[in-house]
């Protein structure tokens, strides 16, 4: 009896002493001992929005409510920094109706606002938008060709996989894929690679673009450039230079081990190894998921070798 009220009294002394710790945080800082605004920094801002018309209170206002996951008052204040005149309100609710709600009426609403009034951000993710989730590709192109007229660096890059992928338009998606790569966009040049080598069976040129993404540090391309002469070119010699190359980037490129393990098993562009073909078919399958492809892939290789 005496160790419960014991017990029970510290209890009480704790709580009262984590009470006032929390009241004077919450009452002296801008954030409360959980890390989230505290009652009276919203209240400093919900008088700076009241008092002085402030657009950029109203955007904080919104931004701590998304953190918190109140959508409704999140929103709330969206608009209203948007009335105020904040610009990129109408943006940042477009993507919280679009990326959070999946309401993409209201998301491309909002995008549509956002790029009336001057953001550059809006055509791109209305482009995307048509793209992913509407099927509107026209209209996905549209918006990305005005996303790339208003200097979106990522707007070239989509038109190339748009133009490859949807509208199986090969000379408009290199067009756009080369634009992307005038325009520093690494990704475009390994995609090119792709392009030529997948669809048009163009290997020359399939080479010469995966060379300038190896070049530009595309951890891809190497293995790309193996496959393509290992399978398409039947130049094993040099399918395996890029294979070593890959693994030389990559130690835990296991599927460049089993390619150079397979070659040295069968002798094809190197002379004949079976335990060195043993060697990396192991070490592969040890690293491997086991019950993946590549775990599968392995052990029939090393099958083969018995």
């Amino acid at each position: 009896m005496i160790k419960r009220s014991r017990s029970l009294f510290s209890f009480i002394v704790s709580f009262s002493f984590l009470s006032l710790f929390s009241f004077n945080v919450s009452a002296n800082a801008e954030i409360d001992i959980y890390g989230l605004p505290s009652a009276r920094k919203i209240n400093e801002l919900e008088i700076s929005v009241a008092a002085f018309n402030d657009a950029s209170a109203a955007y904080e206002l919104a931004t701590i409510y998304q953190n918190v996951k109140d959508y409704k008052k999140a929103i709330k204040w969206y608009e209203k920094a948007h009335k105020m005149g904040d610009t990129d309100a109408a943006y940042d609710m477009g993507i919280l109706y679009d990326d959070i709600l999946k309401d993409y009426k209201n998301a491309k609403k909002c995008y549509e606002i956002a790029h009336k009034i001057g953001n550059k951000n809006a055509a791109y993710a209305l482009g995307l938008l048509y793209k992913q989730v509407l099927k509107d590709y026209e209209n996905a192109k549209k918006w990305y060709e005005i996303g790339h007229n208003q200097g979106d660096k990522d707007a070239a890059y989509a038109l190339g996989i748009l133009y490859e992928d949807m509208l199986k338009d090969y000379p408009k998606a290199i067009e756009w894929y080369e634009t992307a790569h005038n325009q520093e966009d690494k990704k475009a040049a390994y995609a090119l690679g792709i392009l030529y080598e997948d669809m048009l069976k163009d290997y020359p040129k399939a080479i010469e673009w995966y060379v300038i993404a190896h070049n530009q540090d595309d951890i891809n391309a190497a293995y790309a450039l193996g496959l393509l002469y290992d399978d398409a070119l039947k130049e094993h010699k040099n399918a395996l230079k890029w294979y070593e190359i890959a693994l030389n980037q990559d130690k835990k490129h296991y599927r460049s081990m089993l390619k150079m393990g397979i070659l040295y098993s069968e002798g094809k562009g190197v002379k004949k190894d079976i335990a060195k073909a043993r060697t990396l078919l192991e070490r592969a399958y040890e690293k491997a998921t086991p019950g993946g492809e590549l775990s599968r892939l392995v052990k029939q290789a090393l099958t083969a070798l018995d």
